[in-house]
């Protein structure tokens, strides 16, 4: 999961790659600038007046372009308001419960649905209607389960995974990432509670699948907040992770610093290849002779051009000067 997560990450770079600012500058040669006096201010007046345009339309599409990035941040963040509110809603309809596994408050909500954390400063745990009905081992699972999340402080993870996806609507990598973090977040509570509280993995697989049966109900009413039955993951994700839980796989530490490695590489080695295509460097200028005398300039008309603006810049020099 790790891997998948600095994959996705990787390509997320693609967006920030240096893009060079001065592109459109650069489409006016710069001798029309250092040439002296005596060639006519209005042809370079005129290329300025392009160039300025030019630039004036690119501010027009930055501009469009920060306008629809900031309606659809705000879309998404209103969005996660009104979530937040029905949470807040949900939660008032809750009825405390006291148990000694938890020293944070708990409360039984009257619908059924899965557990999960409410809250930053002051998690509480909030649990389904069906949980009173479950036997004591089952509570016992659910209840180190969600314990967990708060000591990882997960549903803080969760929350600015969910800011970042406001931010960032217009990337799907994020959104992507944002469920590989889930998935492996998950996959990291199952196993530390597990070790943690000593508990028999078997009996603990069967408690979070019964959870999950029970709470699929209500599964896509509610979501954007750190619990079992999260609609990020599929049904195959839940079946490789019941499956870790009884025959725990761990990846060394050695694979996942050489995959960070080669990731890391690889996103360094792409955006040195692409320097060069973003980066234009202008040829350095020179004049080609030492002694600056020039006739015809520039956009000079003459009848020996049918008098046509000179497309080019003549400088006069005697046989054998210099070049």
């Amino acid at each position: 999961f790790l891997y998948r997560s600095e994959v996705l990450l990787s390509l997320s770079m693609i967006s920030v790659l240096p893009i060079s600012s001065n592109l459109v500058e650069q489409a006016i040669p710069e001798i029309l600038h250092t040439l002296p006096s005596h060639v006519e201010s209005a042809v370079v007046s005129d290329l300025t007046v392009k160039a300025s345009e030019a630039l004036a339309t690119l501010d027009i599409i930055l501009y469009a372009l920060f306008t629809i990035w900031f309606l659809g941040a705000l879309r998404k963040a209103w969005l996660l308001i009104k979530l937040r509110h029905h949470f807040i809603q949900l939660v008032d309809t809750a009825q405390p419960y006291k148990n000694h596994y938890s020293p944070h408050p708990m409360f039984v909500l009257p619908i059924d649905m899965s557990p999960f954390v409410f809250g930053l400063r002051k998690p509480k745990i909030i649990l389904p209607r069906y949980f009173l009905h479950l036997k004591d081992h089952e509570q016992h699972a659910l209840l180190c389960h969600e314990l967990t999340h708060i000591s990882y402080k997960d549903h803080i993870s969760v929350i600015m995974w969910r800011i970042l996806c406001c931010l960032f609507w217009f990337n799907p990598f994020i959104h992507e990432m944002e469920k590989e973090f889930i998935h492996a977040m998950e996959h990291r509570c199952d196993r530390k509670t597990v070790q943690h509280f000593k508990l028999p993995p078997l009996q603990y697989a069967q408690s979070l699948l019964t959870c999950l049966k029970r709470s699929m109900v209500h599964q896509q009413q509610y979501q954007g907040f750190a619990h079992f039955s999260s609609s990020a993951l599929s049904v195959d994700e839940y079946k490789q992770r019941l499956t870790d839980i009884v025959k725990p796989k761990r990846m060394s530490q050695v694979s996942v610093t050489v995959i960070l490695c080669v990731v890391s590489i690889g996103v360094l080695f792409t955006k040195y290849i692409t320097k060069p295509i973003f980066n234009v460097t202008p040829p350095a200028w020179q004049y080609p002779v030492k002694n600056i005398s020039i006739s015809p300039h520039f956009g000079h008309i003459s009848k020996i051009r049918n008098n046509r603006p000179h497309g080019g810049i003549d400088f006069i020099g005697t046989t054998g000067t210099h070049i």
